[in-house]
């Protein structure tokens, strides 16, 4: 069986690690390069209810799609492309900038 390697523009260098970990999640799709919120222990997509930039916790490693609670693996670091970024509507990708530095996370 062949494999395709299908290349994204989610990394942008390859200096700082990338640490995966894999966090408990509500249903639905979660995209590769979606940021992640953490809020007392609850993960979220940024920019759904109190989620805002200042609770970055990571960016999803796969495309995910949950019938019901579950787990995505999300970085926990590295340089990552803003433009390949998701977050919710209403949310700013630029925010997460001085937030994803703070915790190992490089966006530019």
């Amino acid at each position: 069986m062949d494999k395709t390697l299908k290349t994204d523009n989610l990394f942008n260098g390859y200096i700082a690690p990338r640490v995966v970990k894999g966090v408990e999640v509500e249903a639905g799709t979660y995209l590769r390069g979606t940021a992640i919120g953490e809020v007392a222990g609850t993960f979220k997509q940024i920019g759904e209810s109190t989620y805002e930039a200042t609770t970055l916790y990571g960016i999803v490693a796969n495309d995910v799609t949950l019938a019901s609670k579950g787990k995505v693996e999300v970085y926990l670091s590295g340089e990552f492309n803003k433009e390949a970024l998701n977050v919710k509507s209403g949310a700013n990708v630029n925010d997460l900038v001085i937030p994803g530095r703070k915790i190992g996370i490089f966006i530019s």
